[in-house]
């Protein structure tokens, strides 16, 4: 039975602006030219005048096929479409056209052709029968389906899953379709409870494996596929109370960064390998033993700069559980090796040592932003 996911808690609730930058984060659209150069255009358009786009808008009357220029409009529109009701009425006029003109085009699939389905209105039905049309009429055209898929990711229900699907299957070399698959399903879980998280879980831990699978051919590339994994497997399998497979991925990715300290990737894949299998220990009542984690997690090589932000959420697990003292230490390590992040974490310092918890998820502590 496929679960009633409450999709409507993890996007209801967010900025339209929130959940684009989202989407940049967790579908990002494999970088070759026609990527580049669409990004470009959309850059582009971003520095027009008003004039320069009323220009541009008159050239479209004459010379509708020019996408270039409409790509550029979008550009333009994209930002101002927040705050502006007739920007965003043009973004979406444009929009629509591409994909009943141009369903296969690069910017059909770029996160400035979104219509959310909570805030697009009228456009977003227009633009979601326009994507199902399109696909039903190119089944195995892998640009229109990859594109449609990217448009039905912010969709709840189960068509931008089989879309990512049918493309996986279309395009079986290429593991972008997988991970998309999985933000899609981490996306999901974190908006159900009880017998329907169960559901995304294992579904998400299926796609876990054929990420892992399609890397045994290169493994070179194995501790990028397991890094890549790491997070949402972890939640997965402590939902589905099954941890025995996450922890020996883990450990495998922990053995390969102890064996190469001086990849780049190697102080990211001790740190949220450790902090994984602490949270795994915590899901098990081993709390000394996710404490330890916890402390091991920041026996890293500093970068300068480091390429990544201290993970949070087993500290304030363990915060929870009375180990106050460790997080502590957890946190002071942390500020040695994220000396540019010192006022956020100073600021938890403060708080943890005075005996409150912090709000994790602040940005700037003590301005209020996020």
């Amino acid at each position: 039975m496929e679960p009633t996911v409450r999709a409507e808690n993890v996007w209801t609730h967010l900025p339209p602006v929130v959940v684009v930058m989202l989407y940049f984060v967790l579908c990002p659209a494999p970088v070759h030219a026609a990527t580049q150069k669409t990004d470009d255009l959309i850059r582009a358009g971003q520095k027009l005048e008003a004039k320069e786009a009323t220009e541009l808008e008159e050239h479209l009357t004459q010379n509708a096929t020019d996408l270039e220029s409409r790509t550029k409009l979008l550009g333009y529109y994209f930002n101002r479409s927040f705050d502006s009701p007739e920007a965003k009425a043009a973004k979406e006029r444009h929009i629509l056209w591409i994909i009943e003109n141009r369903p296969d085009a690069d910017v059909a699939g770029n996160a400035v052709s979104l219509v959310l389905p909570y805030s697009g209105g009228e456009a977003f039905k227009k633009a979601q029968a326009l994507w199902i049309a399109k696909v039903d009429g190119n089944p195995n055209d892998l640009k229109i389906v990859g594109n449609a898929a990217k448009f039905f990711w912010e969709v709840p229900g189960t068509r931008g899953e089989s879309l990512l699907q049918r493309a996986a299957d279309l395009d079986p070399e290429n593991p972008a379709w997988e991970d998309k698959l999985l933000s899609l399903y981490h996306v999901r879980f974190l908006g159900c409870t009880g017998e329907e998280a169960k559901v995304v879980a294992k579904k998400g831990l299926a796609t876990v494996e054929e990420l892992l699978r399609r890397a045994e051919a290169r493994p070179e590339a194995r501790p990028f596929a397991l890094i890549r994994c790491c997070s949402n497997m972890t939640d997965f399998a402590i939902a589905l109370g099954d941890t025995q497979n996450a922890k020996a991925r883990l450990v495998e990715l922990l053995a390969a960064a102890t064996a190469a300290p001086d990849e780049k990737w190697s102080p990211f894949a001790v740190h949220y390998s450790h902090t994984a299998l602490g949270r795994i220990a915590l899901s098990e009542s081993k709390s000394d033993d996710a404490a330890q984690h916890l402390i091991d997690a920041v026996t890293i090589k500093a970068q300068k700069p480091m390429q990544f932000k201290p993970e949070t959420s087993l500290a304030s697990e363990l915060l929870r559980k009375g180990k106050r003292d460790v997080v502590l230490k957890y946190l002071e390590t942390c500020l040695k090796l994220w000396p540019a992040d010192d006022t956020r974490l100073s600021k938890w310092i403060e708080i943890v040592g005075a005996g409150g918890e912090p709000d994790w998820k602040l940005r700037a502590p003590g301005n209020g932003s996020r």
